[in-house]
This record gives structure tokens, C-alpha cells and sequence, in this order.
């Protein structure tokens, strides 16, 4: 009599971060959030820039390389964040977490530091720096400042961050 040897499924998510910072952030967040969990992978890809529209379409294009059972971007809104790149991933089912302007600014938010409206992403990106101590894509600097207990108030205030940690969660 045969035997069936069958393996269960893993569950596997894919997010593109813009660049170095948001890769940064995101493998904190995996260490954080997928520690000794089975079944499940998640991947962590660089678009290495150039906007979110380049960001989307390397998501797109990573689709068809490998299946995943989810797809999301991190990316910044203050370069080519148009409704084209927009309606591109509704239709690729891609999910967006998008930081406005950039990760930086972001970033500080989610610590509870205060950020002006209207702020450029390079004023951001110096006022990160002044509060870390380091820029974002060092090594560590994210796990420095975003504690388990830092996220923890984080995601309770940020709909972007619930959502990201959500889809992390659910693999």
C-alpha cells in the first residue's frame, strides 16, 4: 500500500523596499515578527531606487519570476507616485505601504517625534539622522530606535504599519 508523503504548503510573501533604508526596516521587522515560525517565507527584495514607479514595476516582474502567495511594496510617495503607478499595482494585486514623503519622515512619526507638514525628504532624512545618530540604511539603526515595544505603540498608531505587520504576521 502506497503512502502519502504529502508536504503542507508554505505560505510565502514577497515585499520590494524602495532601497537600502526600507530593506533595512524590513528585515528588522522579519526578525521581529517571523522568529522561529514554520510554514512560512518571506522574502525581502531591493529595487535600489529610482521612484515608485520602478519600485512597482520590480515588484511586477519578481511576480513572474517566482509565485508568492502576497506581494507588497514599501516605497516613498516623493518621486513618480502617480495614479498610473497606482491603478499598475491595484491590477497586479500588489499591496502598497507607502511613507510620505520618504521613510525617514515616517520613521520619526511612528517614534512620536514631531515632523512638520511640508517637510522634504532631505530635511527628513537630516532630522533622522540627528535623532538616531545614524542613517537610516546603517545597519542597526532601525532595531536602535524601533524597539519589539517602540512597534508595539507604533502599530496601534500607524494604519500602514498595522497593515504591514498584518500582512508579516499572516504568512
Amino acid at each position: 500500500m502506497r503512502r502519502n508523503h504529502s508536504r503542507p504548503l508554505r505560505r510565502t510573501a514577497l515585499i520590494v523596499g524602495e532601497g537600502f533604508a526600507e530593506v533595512e526596516l524590513l528585515r528588522h521587522l522579519k526578525s521581529l515578527l517571523t522568529a522561529n515560525r514554520q510554514g512560512c517565507e518571506l522574502t525581502i527584495r531591493n529595487a535600489r531606487g529610482r521612484g515608485a514607479g520602478h519600485v512597482v514595476q520590480y515588484a511586477i516582474a519578481q511576480m513572474r519570476n517566482a509565485e508568492f502567495d502576497r506581494i507588497g511594496v514599501l516605497l516613498d510617495t516623493d518621486h513618480d507616485w502617480t495614479q498610473a503607478t497606482q491603478a499598475s499595482a491595484r491590477r497586479a494585486n500588489v499591496q502598497v505601504f507607502s511613507s510620505e514623503p520618504c521613510l525617514e519622515a515616517w520613521l520619526l512619526r511612528l517614534l512620536g517625534e514631531p515632523v512638520r507638514n511640508g517637510i522634504t525628504s532631505a530635511q527628513a532624512k537630516q532630522q533622522f539622522q540627528r535623532v538616531a545618530g545614524a542613517e537610516a540604511h546603517e545597519q542597526g539603526a532601525i532595531a536602535k530606535l524601533l524597539s519589539p515595544e517602540a512597534l508595539n505603540a507604533a502599530i496601534d498608531r500607524d494604519e500602514t504599519l498595522n497593515r504591514l505587520v498584518q500582512l508579516i504576521r499572516d504568512l
